[in-house]
């Protein structure tokens, strides 16, 4: 019997507009963003998983995505700058959401 190999090369969400989780995780993983036609896909390098967020009209989106992501890092400088990005994101964010403009 031959022995087959898998590797698993990304987890896939569904999202009524990819570009948001897509955006989110982008910065805070410091990755590349690739549109298609299908959605977004944030490519993993070595022995990081791609993630994919693709574009669906299913009106029943309430149920959250039950999937838990660990991040790690490769020292303290690295996770000091993973969180960086975190709160620099969530700053923009906060700036440009409806409510900071009123």
């Amino acid at each position: 019997m031959a022995v087959t190999s898998v590797r698993l090369v990304a987890v896939a969400f569904d999202a009524h507009d990819p570009s948001v989780p897509a955006a989110f995780w982008a910065a805070l993983l410091d990755r590349p963003v690739a549109v298609d036609a299908d959605g977004v896909f944030l490519p993993g390098a070595g022995a990081q998983i791609g993630l994919r967020f693709d574009a669906t009209e299913a009106e029943d989106l309430s149920r959250p995505n039950r999937v838990h992501l660990h991040l790690t890092s490769t020292d303290l400088d690295d996770q000091r700058a993973i969180v960086a990005r975190r709160c620099d994101w969530a700053a923009a964010s906060s700036e440009s959401s409806p409510a900071a403009r009123s």
